[in-house]
């Protein structure tokens, strides 16, 4: 599939977050990057079920599949300039690590009064070991949260149980399932169960600020 640079379009017939009639204040509007994504997509479901003002951010800014009520927006989190119009009347996002342009990202939300991060990281964040790739930039996404200066949360799982649907051809074609480390245990998570831990993180009713869960 051929990679399109991303704009900031829109789709959807009603924007959420826009005064409505009677209204003076806007509605207060969730952004939720890797919308498409195994965490993201399930995190999007359930802020609309809970009629929440939701904004989906992925790269191409499909529509597809997303629940009533979501918007779905295109950008970039490799190019600031691209997300900047989706953080218009954003008062929270879910924020996925990993990417070069993310400390700009978090200071246009800020700006545009933005005033909660959650940040999907992962459990390996608290080694410190920097040496290591994953936790490297786990932990540099991490820091970057901290010195947003805005509330924030980690939310840190292990393993997706929806990793092992990779193991689905090996089955079926054999019944022989290959992997790396076959002795290492985990604990595999349902995205479902971590984008329920985001929801609460993301609308909270009383939590302090600055907390890894």
């Amino acid at each position: 599939m051929p990679w399109c640079r991303p704009g900031p379009h829109r789709r959807m017939g009603t924007t959420p977050g826009r005064r409505g009639p009677g209204r003076g204040e806007r509605d207060p509007v969730l952004l939720v990057t890797g919308a498409t994504g195994n965490v993201g997509a399930e995190l999007v479901r359930a802020l609309a079920e809970a009629g929440k003002p939701v904004r989906a951010l992925s790269r191409a800014g499909r529509a597809d599949g997303l629940p009533p009520g979501a918007e779905a927006v295109a950008g970039d989190l490799n190019e600031p300039g691209t997300v900047r119009d989706a953080l218009d009347g954003v008062t929270a996002l879910f924020l996925m690590p990993g990417y070069s342009g993310q400390r700009q990202v978090l200071a246009d939300a800020r700006a545009a009064g933005a005033r909660r991060v959650v940040l999907l990281s992962g459990l390996s964040a608290g080694i410190g070991d920097t040496s290591n790739a994953v936790v490297g930039y786990l932990t540099d996404a991490e820091n970057a949260v901290r010195e947003s200066g805005m509330e924030w949360t980690f939310v840190r799982p292990t393993s997706f149980m929806s990793n092992s649907l990779q193991l689905a051809d090996q089955i079926r074609k054999g019944g022989t399932v290959r992997v790396p480390f076959p002795d290492a245990y985990t604990t595999d998570i349902d995205p479902y169960d971590i984008a329920q831990v985001a929801l609460r993180a993301c609308c909270p009713r009383s939590s302090p600020a600055g907390s890894s869960k």
